[in-house]
């Protein structure tokens, strides 16, 4: 049946390429396409690989925390699959995103133990008295 959308393979490729270019989230809207209608198995996997590419672009943003969310949803979703699946060399795929996660957790350890260690000295707001009768005017709040 042509329906004029494009076809899993032609879909498939361009998300893969898309992911193999940094362009992460591109990649999530050509495999999500395929995702929304797809059933068994393949939904799964999908899902893994949509999950995989916002947790590197969660990372990229520096969001180290979602970042390692979407890495755990992620691998748990494509650890039960065949070491290559679709195409896809999995074994490669997952021991590298293993190991970013790994990174993404050390160094949001660092960060959540140096901000622990500042906490003491962090910055208060002191309010004066009367304080609310030196808002400024003519806002409209």
């Amino acid at each position: 049946m042509d329906d004029g959308l494009p076809t899993f393979a032609v879909r498939f490729a361009e998300g893969v390429d898309h992911f193999n270019a940094g362009r992460f989230w591109e990649a999530h809207e050509s495999w999500e396409v395929l995702w929304l209608p797809a059933r068994t198995d393949m939904r799964q996997f999908l899902q893994g690989l949509i999950q995989l590419a916002a947790a590197y672009l969660h990372l990229g943003r520096s969001n180290l925390s979602g970042s390692i969310r979407l890495y755990d949803a992620a691998l748990s979703r494509l650890e039960g699959f065949p070491a290559e699946y679709c195409g896809v060399d999995l074994e490669s795929l997952l021991r590298k995103a293993v190991a970013d996660r790994a990174g993404a957790a050390q160094s949001l350890e660092s960060i959540e133990q140096a901000h622990g260690a500042r906490l003491s000295d962090s910055p208060r707001l002191i309010l004066a008295q009367n304080w609310d009768s030196k808002v400024p005017q003519g806002e409209r709040w």
